[in-house]
């Protein structure tokens, strides 16, 4: 039995992230099963958790509803849904799914044959901007779906705008990926000479236009910081710009475009910079890591929204420039040492699964024909 799903994006890893630690949940929950994804590439993450994927073209026609590509170059590729549906219908046939999860966006290709071969589907809807137009924009296909996955708390706006929904939506709280054991904390040894303190620069998936820039003005941040660090700029696998390093640049520095153990390298960090992504900056907040967040436009949500809403006494909100984020990283630098996890601090969310695991519960009592571990 297959749990199968839709994983897009060329800009960010949120959607692909959120779906691995869902799946993962499904998984061991349902005996016999396993994942597929139907991607616009292969991810790493995926590989790594044991989820079989297939590459396929996504050009924008293929959405349900009002989707905003925001990367430069998006063209709509001469490929249609009548194209790519009996391509997805001869995989299903395959491989007999007993669900179908979607995040964030619907595609159409699967959401049609899915529908059409009564396989249930359950559709990942974190927050969004003017996200009361986008439900409009789909609420045909929502009409057929038999769940609905909020990775929030039930906040006012969200239960307002989900109300007609009924009991097929579940707030679930943030959706986290999976910490499985760490294979190699490389990063202590690095930085444990000369006694350097550990700072990590994430640009998420790195995929969006602005990230070079971002990573540029966060190093010759790090630049004006007198104590010695080790800065590891995580710039993303979808990065695809030049890391600019300033002249003179008195610190030790690690790059590279994909670390498997990112939760334990931000649960050892002594504060993070962030642009204030969704999954980034639950794992922050979830871990207690101190961190500046340097938010950015976006085209699916509003991340200076977010990082206004979070910040508070660990984490700090800074402008996208050098001086202002120094500022902001002095500041959590300062912060008194947090227990970390192997002395046992870290959050229970994460070891408990949490808001996967609730999201994994919700899907299967919103489908009864899924067989459980219970019965």
């Amino acid at each position: 039995m297959r749990i199968v799903a839709f994983a897009w994006n060329h800009e960010g890893l949120g959607h692909v992230s959120r779906l691995a630690a869902i799946t993962g949940e499904l998984t061991r929950r349902i005996p016999g099963s396993s994942a597929l994804f139907f991607v616009e590439q292969p991810y790493d993450i995926l590989e790594e958790a044991g989820i079989t994927q297939i590459p396929v073209p996504v050009p924008n026609s293929t959405f349900a509803g009002d989707i905003t590509r925001v990367h430069d170059g998006d063209g709509d590729l001469a490929v249609t849904v009548e194209a790519l549906r009996p391509f997805i219908a001869s995989v299903l046939g395959r491989v007999n799914p007993v669900v179908a999860l979607h995040d964030s966006v619907i595609w159409r290709p699967l959401y049609d044959v899915c529908l059409s071969a009564g396989i249930p589907q359950t559709l990942v809807l974190r927050e969004r901007v003017r996200l009361a137009d986008y439900l409009a924009s789909i609420s045909g296909e929502l009409a057929r779906f038999a769940g609905i996955v909020v990775p929030h708390a039930p906040a006012d706006h969200l239960v307002e705008a989900l109300a007609a929904h009924g009991d097929r939506v579940a707030f679930t709280g943030p959706v986290v990926r999976e910490r499985r054991p760490p294979r190699q904390r490389w990063w202590r040894a690095a930085g444990e000479a000369g006694g350097r303190r550990l700072v990590v620069i994430s640009a998420g998936g790195g995929g969006y236009d602005d990230v070079a820039d971002y990573l540029s003005a966060m190093i010759e941040a790090c630049s004006g910081i007198e104590e010695p660090l080790h800065v590891v700029a995580v710039t993303g696998p979808l990065f695809r710009g030049r890391l600019h390093m300033p002249p003179g640049f008195p610190h030790r520095v690690t790059a590279l475009p994909y670390e498997p153990d990112l939760s334990h390298l931000f649960a050892d960090a002594d504060a993070a910079v962030t642009q204030a992504g969704y999954n980034t900056i639950n794992e922050l907040r979830l871990l207690g890591v101190p961190a500046v967040l340097v938010p950015s436009a976006r085209g699916y949500d509003d991340q200076f929204q977010r990082a206004a809403a979070e910040a508070g006494d660990r984490l700090f909100v800074g402008k996208p420039v050098a001086e202002d984020v120094a500022r902001a990283l002095r500041s959590a630098l300062a912060l008194p040492p947090r227990p970390r996890p192997e002395e046992g601090g870290g959050s229970p969310l994460f070891e408990a699964g949490g808001g996967a695991a609730a999201a994994a519960e919700a899907i299967l009592r919103r489908c009864p024909g899924l067989r459980t571990e219970g019965g």
